[in-house]
């Protein structure tokens, strides 16, 4: 049996996080590779509450997850075989 592995980066992000007064705004994205349909952009979602940065990074960390599990489900054989590798830049994921 061969084996693959999809390599996923994400980060998530709150410029405006902590600044009092200031109207917040988070997002989160997830890279596979050029061109790829992997890669997604997205705001955090309101169902979250106010945005922080910890919301963000850990949204960007549920849809890598979400996004490689779809794919290596759909792989030949179920995915079996199929490493889904998530790398992440924050210290709170």
């Amino acid at each position: 049996m061969s084996t693959s592995k999809l390599q996923l980066w994400c980060d998530g992000s709150c410029p405006s996080n902590g600044i009092a007064g200031a109207a917040a705004r988070a997002g989160a994205g997830v890279f596979c590779a050029p061109g790829s349909d992997l890669n997604i952009s997205e705001r955090l979602p309101a169902e979250f509450g106010a945005p922080t940065n910890q919301k963000a990074e850990l949204y960007a960390a549920i849809r890598a997850v979400q996004v490689g599990r779809g794919r290596v489900a759909a792989a030949e054989g179920g995915g079996r075989g199929t490493t889904l590798s998530i790398a992440v830049d924050s210290e709170y994921v």
